[in-house]
């Protein structure tokens, strides 16, 4: 994943930096998990009653997840792939947010 999507994203993404061993090549669909709960950049539990801070940490995840995508266009792959945010309740989560389809 290095090559392609570059140290810098690795190290703001915590998410990111074990996908060392992802081949791009391979990749139809991204599916990632958000966990409103969870902030990863704070490594911090997220009260359920503090809503504003919950909805800026998925805001947040969200970006992580199109930085990845953007990366993985980025490489020019030459399987088409979509992305989509799973949550743990049906709100907070979004499919095909964006598709890749190579030319």
């Amino acid at each position: 994943v290095e090559e392609h999507v570059g140290r810098e994203t690795l190290q703001e993404v915590p998410e990111l930096r074990s996908l060392s061993v992802v081949d791009l090549e391979e990749l139809t669909r991204a599916i990632l998990r958000i966990d409103p709960h969870w902030n990863y950049q704070t490594m911090e539990l997220i009260a359920s009653t503090d809503t504003a801070r919950m909805q800026r940490n998925i805001r947040q995840q969200h970006r992580w997840g199109e930085k990845l995508f953007q990366a993985y266009v980025a490489a020019k792959p030459k399987f088409a792939m979509s992305w989509h945010l799973v949550g743990p309740r049906a709100e907070d989560s979004m499919f095909d947010i964006e598709r890749y389809e190579p030319r």
